[in-house]
């Protein structure tokens, strides 16, 4: 990210905007409308038991965590320092209620006269009048009061160890984990070595669901089932399903609670060995599960909706990269963290919060984005400005990605390497790891373009003169990375562009190229040839020429089919109605529009021609210094276009309706490799560029720097920022605190429901 996020909530409400059901707030969104933006709430990595704000608090190893209700506080137990935490969401203020730091016990009374002997998790009761604490070190469970921190115990035995059944003292526990409360209060589970435990509310009555004192993986029924050091446990809204995870196998499991029937939610999980569950959350929907591996140091969201078919009981990853221990805020996989505890999500699931064994801290989490929704309209973005760039993923050295593109799911990012690699390489969105597709082989790889249904991709040859498939998932008999060669022959003694069927056709440099929303008809810039080229995919790869000198002679003239004439056409793209082809006319330095349904009529749309400068501007008063590759926003509303200058690089966008052309990122008067908003930003050499399909973000094909890039898009859909006001005024400068922003928003929160930014 151009900016590490920080909450330094001392200035700001203690309320978390929500607007009320399981759905993302207006104006408040992640920073690239992706997965996952992670921030710190509150800790350092300095252990102790100072309270304070943010990063001047201070913890020594937080372990469970839950959020009250009115999600304005989450309680977290330290567990080393045998004390309760309370957190305000918004302003990171951290208090201690009860415990005394360091001196461990067991002695039941009033806020810090309590003492707890290693407490290792914690769950409020649904009117938020209290909490249950798992004294795991006491093997005990007790009751704290969220008015007067009065604590008792409510169950076990203190000092001794077991899984005997029964009421209050008499019951013993054994090194439990995990604690959840019903929605109705009535009961709650204990997940401790193995077994998963039932507690009735108010009075206390302990039996043992399912599971024993032997650690396994068998699904069964009640004691014929085993757990493997199960840490996490969450209970359904209605109160008849719980799920478990298991430290050892990195298994979710299903319990029904009334018969203790476990069955595993993910059994087909291929876990390398070393990842280990942590604490579980579960949507208020049921539908989805936030658990943590503990020692890969992720967060990852499981697919419990039994009807969801083949993707049940899969997981995603949220935030964090797997074998990364480290402390880094960031978006989904660019943010780290060190062997995360627990965690807990507000009642809406708009935030999770994780609480850290290494870092000692606790962690916040954006999960907007995994409701399903657009962009919300009004405010835009509150953690970033529009057009902020950041890496998505390194090529290595010398591979030079040209042409980008999305596959359907906007799971994975294609490249075409351009030079030393020859390859098309793939990369996951989530993970940020790439891996090979296929050589393709030869120097010279340009453009590429998924196809509709994910399959395939086609991609050009410049240097031989060819437009080749690339299988990406094995289908009727083909494997995947096989190339075929759709069109085009190698001859060096190309001058010209010849009409013709599959390989009897020939190209003369062709670069950039698109697929109808069909996937009927490839339409390719032939860069060296000055013309357009259409390949009927469905007709034997009929290739014609279809606008352009057929004798390949270059120049700006706009008329119908062959009669007009580019100059150096490098990239192409189709309207999503399939009735406009865009061309970028590279030498020419202009956006030229062709009217498929109308014969081919080329018009100039953007650009004044033969221009060394990039001006912002509507139609022809903007100037272009060499549009090299476009692309199509999913809506058609936005055309994309990577600018170069002898000086600098940016990249631009065109309103397709209005024809304004404004800069998104980079500068024309600057050369480099920095991440960050708008003009901060610093490429070299952007050539390809691509929409994810939900239309969030833009990847680049940062060239010379090796590397692929993404761009936030989100406050560009919305096309606002904050208010009208001050996105007029202050467009480039909106910050993660919006010392403005927020001026601006409560002078006008009376008349605008969505001019909530008390999170930032």
């Amino acid at each position: 990210m151009g900016a590490v996020t920080l909450l330094v909530a001392a200035l700001v409400t203690v309320a978390l905007p929500h607007s009320g059901a399981s759905v993302c707030p207006n104006g408040v969104f992640d920073a690239w409308g992706a997965p996952g933006a992670v921030l710190t709430l509150a800790g350092s990595s300095t252990p102790g038991g100072t309270d304070g704000v943010g990063a001047e608090a201070s913890f020594t190893l937080p372990a469970g965590i839950t959020v009250l209700p009115g999600d304005v506080v989450a309680v977290v137990v330290d567990k080393a320092a045998h004390t309760i935490r309370t957190v305000s969401i918004g302003s990171g203020l951290v208090t201690t209620v009860a415990g005394n730091y360091t001196v461990s016990g067991d002695v039941d009374d009033v806020g810090q006269a309590a003492l707890f002997n290693n407490p290792q998790s914690v769950a409020a009761y649904p009117d938020g009048l209290a909490v249950l604490i798992n004294d795991r070190g006491n093997q005990l469970i007790r009751k704290m009061d969220m008015a007067t921190y009065a604590v008792t115990t409510l169950a076990g035995t203190s000092g001794i160890a077991g899984q005997t059944d029964g009421d209050g003292a008499s019951a013993t526990f054994n090194n439990s984990n995990g604690i959840a409360i019903s929605a109705d209060g009535s009961f709650a589970l204990v997940v401790q070595a193995h077994s998963l435990r039932h507690i009735t509310l108010p009075g206390a009555s302990v039996t043992t669901v399912a599971g024993s004192s032997t650690a396994g993986s068998a699904d069964g029924t009640g004691t014929f089932a085993s757990f493997s050091t199960p840490m996490g446990v969450a209970i359904t809204p209605d109160g008849l399903t719980a799920y478990v995870t298991d430290f050892d196998s990195f298994l979710v499991r299903q319990v029904t609670i009334a018969t203790g029937a476990v069955a595993t939610v993910n059994p087909d999980y291929n876990a390398s060995g070393t990842e280990r569950m942590g604490g579980a959350a579960l949507s208020p929907d049921g539908l989805s599960l936030l658990t943590l591996d503990l020692v890969g140091s992720t967060v990852e969201l499981v697919n419990v909706d039994a009807a969801s078919g083949d993707s049940y009981g899969q997981l995603k990853t949220v935030a964090g990269q797997s074998g990364v221990v480290s402390w880094v805020d960031g978006a989904g996989y660019a943010a780290s963290f060190g062997n995360p505890n627990d965690i807990a999500t507000t009642s809406d699931f708009r935030y999770a919060l994780v609480t850290e064994e290494l870092n000692g801290r606790v962690r916040r989490i954006d999960l907007c984005p995994y409701q399903g929704l657009t962009c919300p309209a009004g405010l835009g973005d509150v953690w970033t400005s529009p057009g902020s760039v950041d890496l998505l993923a390194g090529v290595g050295a010398g591979a030079k990605p040209w042409g980008v593109d999305f596959t359907p799911d906007g799971r994975t990012v294609l490249a075409a390497v351009h030079l030393g690699a020859d390859q098309v390489v793939q990369v996951d969105v989530y993970s940020q790891t790439v891996s090979v597709l296929s050589d393709v082989g030869h120097d010279s790889l340009a453009g590429i373009v998924v196809s509709p249904d994910g399959l395939y991709a086609l991609v050009t040859d410049s240097a031989q003169h060819m437009v080749k498939r690339v299988q990406i998932t094995a289908a009727n008999g083909v494997a995947a990375g096989n190339v075929t060669t759709i069109s085009g022959q190698s001859s060096l003694l190309i001058i010209a562009s010849v009409d013709g069927q599959g390989t009897n056709a020939e190209h003369n440099g062709p670069q950039g190229l698109t697929l109808t929303p069909d996937g009927q008809t490839c339409y390719v810039a032939d860069y060296g040839g000055h013309v357009i080229r259409k390949i009927a995919l469905a007709n034997n790869n009929d290739v014609t020429t279809v606008a352009g000198s057929p004798l390949g002679v270059p120049g700006s003239n706009d008329a119908s089919g062959l009669s007009a004439t580019f100059n150096g056409p490098r990239s192409v793209a189709v309207s999503p109605d399939g009735l406009t082809l865009y061309v970028s006319d590279y030498s020419g330095d202009l956006i030229r529009a062709v009217d498929i349904a109308g014969g081919y009529a080329v018009s100039t749309i953007a650009g004044s021609g033969s221009s060394t400068t990039m001006m912002d501007g509507i139609g022809l008063a903007a100037t272009f210094a060499g549009p090299i590759f476009i692309e199509m926003s999913p809506d058609g509303a936005t055309l994309f276009i990577s600018d170069f200058v002898s000086t600098g690089y940016a990249v631009r966008r065109m309103d397709t309706s209005t024809l304004e052309v404004s800069t998104l990122a980079g500068s024309y008067e600057a050369i480099g490799n920095e991440t960050g908003s708008g003009s901060e930003a610093r490429f070299n050499r952007p050539v390809g560029t691509a929409v994810s399909p939900d239309g969030f973000t833009l990847v680049v094909g940062d060239t010379d720097n090796n590397q692929i890039k993404r761009i936030d898009l989100c406050p560009v859909k919305c096309n606002a920022v904050c208010t009208s006001a001050f996105n007029t005024t202050n467009e480039a400068i909106c910050n993660d605190t919006f010392p403005i922003c927020s001026a601006d928003v409560a002078s006008s929160s009376s008349s605008s429901s969505s001019s909530s930014h008390s999170s930032s």
